[in-house]
Formats: structure tokens, sequence, C-alpha cells
């Protein structure tokens, strides 16, 4: 009998954080979410794709994708200011996410505020240093978030650091389908 307690703890454990209201909260935002997602498929009006997106934010204020979706909407209507005030939620929600800075400094340049823009860029920019210098993380991981990076750069208008990046990860991944990628990235950025 020693295990019995162990699986009791366990099940008593997943039913409270399965049955709770967080829980049934996410679940419910999930669904709403890609209800949402299979309506914009179908290519239906997106006011109504929008306000299940806004339920799907309702039922969980913290389900990134929900907004994450709904930004991409708000994009393709050209709804910057309102995209704007998603992404600063996302932000908040995860603080490590250097796209969202990302986004968020993309939006700034769209309403004409570039030095906002670049604040962003640079915010991205030490987030992803930060996590590159992270030795737990994988070399795959590290070389997407290296190609990031040189993005970052572009955007913060920075082009020799963003050469001399290039040039370096080039070496590091020599011979591999990586560094194929890298060639093709460096080489339309040059045109």
């Amino acid at each position: 009998m020693p295990n019995s307690p162990k699986i009791f703890i366990f099940i008593l454990s997943y039913l409270l954080i399965t049955h709770s209201p967080l829980a049934q909260n996410l679940a419910l935002a999930k669904s709403l979410n890609d209800s949402a997602v299979a309506l914009m498929m179908k290519f239906e009006k997106d006011e109504k794709v929008i306000e299940l997106f806004d339920k799907a934010i309702a039922a969980d204020s913290n389900y990134a994708r929900a907004y994450e979706n709904k930004v991409g909407i708000l994009l393709k209507e050209n709804r910057y200011s309102e995209a704007l005030v998603l992404c600063s939620k996302l932000v908040t929600i995860n603080p490590q996410n250097s796209s969202y800075f990302v986004l968020s400094g993309a939006l700034f340049e769209k309403i004409i505020d570039t030095s906002l823009a670049q604040k962003m860029y640079t915010i991205a920019d030490e987030i992803l240093v930060r996590s590159i210098d992270n030795s737990k993380i994988t070399s795959r991981t590290k070389a997407r978030e290296n190609l990031d990076r040189y993005c970052i750069l572009i955007l913060l208008k920075n082009p020799q650091k963003a050469r001399e990046l290039a040039s370096s990860l080039q070496e590091n991944w020599k011979g591999t389908e990586l560094s194929q990628i890298i060639l093709e990235i460096t080489s339309q950025n040059r045109e």
C-alpha cells in the first residue's frame, strides 16, 4: 500500500487543477479561440471572428493565443492602434517573448512613432541576447534566436552588426542546411 497515498495525492491534485475555475476558463478560452480560427479559415466576416476572440479573452485574460489571433485580424484591417493595445497586454502576459516587442515596434512604426519602435526593437534584442546566452537552450533554438536577432538588428538600423552576426552564424553552421538559410536571408536583405 505504499503507493496508494501518492496515487491519491496525484489524483486529487489533478482533479483540483483540471476542475478549477482557472482550468475551465482556459479550456473555454481555447475552445472559443479555436472556433474563431475555424471561422477565419472559412473567410467569415472579421467582426464575427473578433467577437469570438473577445469572448476567449474574456474567459481567460491571460490566454495569449487569442490576443495574438485578434492582433492578426486587426492588422489585416489596418487597425494599428487597437492592435498595439493588445500587444501591450501580450507584453504583460509574457514579457520575455521578444516577438511581442518586435510586433509592438512594427505597430509603432505604422502609427509614425519611430522612437518608440526603436525602443521596442531594443528590448527585443536584449531579450534575445539573454536567451542566447542561456546555456540551457538547444543549439537549434540558439540558431533560430540568432536569426531573429539578425532581423531585429536590421530593424534597429544596425546593418554592420547584423552582417557580423550573420557571418559568425554561417561560420558556426558551415556545411549545414542552416548555413544555407542564413545565406538566403542575408542575401535577400542586401537587395
